[in-house]
């Protein structure tokens, strides 16, 4: 039997109630169920699906570690990994050290949900993850497009490498961050505060419409399912490489 695949089996059909939940419960009612029973239920469930000694301690691995969302023994060292963290007077907001420079949170991120946060992002990013940003060829004097930057971990470990970067981010408590994670860097780093699309208005813009007059030689996107509609408002310009 794979775990696995029971695991997700699970979270299909509780996602599944959910939305079935939304018609009948309020919405605080079901965030209260689903914190405090469905992790429970998920144990549950697995531990009958479980026949064999393995299987059973595979069970209660992903059970102890579910809430963070990287059920895979290889990510158990990230949930107590070292994070050094400070605070910004200038900018007056929490940072947290990611590959030797420091990444500054929204405003209303404390210490603790800092350390929370990057031990999320170096699991992310670990090469065996499925959620890595994998990218081939040298960063060296490279243009980079990053669509849907949020706390800019892509950009950050390269900065020192590349001539420049395009960071597309349109929430404003990650907007404030990045300029402050980014401020010894701004003569490299644009900051563009709007969608990514396949049309050009007040809050989206198109891959022709801003790089209309500029070169790109990678673009990194991450927005949760708008890829295509990027691509499709990029068809026409020879300069995105």
């Amino acid at each position: 039997m794979n775990m696995m695949n029971e695991f997700y089996k699970f979270k299909f059909l509780m996602n599944r109630a959910r939305v079935h939940f939304k018609s009948i419960f309020s919405a605080k009612e079901i965030e209260k169920v689903t914190r405090l029973d469905a992790h429970w239920a998920e144990y549950k469930y697995l531990r009958n699906a479980a026949k064999t000694k393995d299987e059973i301690d595979e069970a209660n691995a992903l059970f102890k570690y579910d809430e963070y969302h990287f059920p895979y023994k290889w990510a158990w060292k990230y949930h107590d990994i070292n994070v050094k963290t400070g605070y910004d007077d200038t900018f007056g907001l929490n940072y947290a050290i990611y590959y030797g420079k420091k990444m500054y949170m929204p405003r209303e991120y404390d210490k603790k949900k800092a350390v929370g946060y990057v031990r999320g992002i170096l699991m992310e990013q670990d090469e065996r993850s499925p959620h890595r940003y994998n990218f081939e060829g040298s960063m060296d004097g490279a243009i980079i497009a990053d669509m849907g930057g949020a706390e800019g971990c892509f950009i950050l470990p390269i900065i020192e490498k590349i001539k420049h970067a395009y960071i597309f981010e349109c929430d404003d408590r990650w907007i404030e961050a990045l300029n402050a994670t980014f401020s010894s860097w701004k003569e490299k780093v644009t900051i563009i505060p709007k969608y990514i699309g396949n049309e050009t208005n007040d809050k989206m813009i198109t891959l022709d419409d801003y790089f209309k007059d500029k070169s790109v030689d990678y673009i990194k996107a991450d927005i949760e399912g708008a890829e295509m509609d990027m691509l499709a408002g990029g068809n026409s310009h020879s300069k995105l490489r």
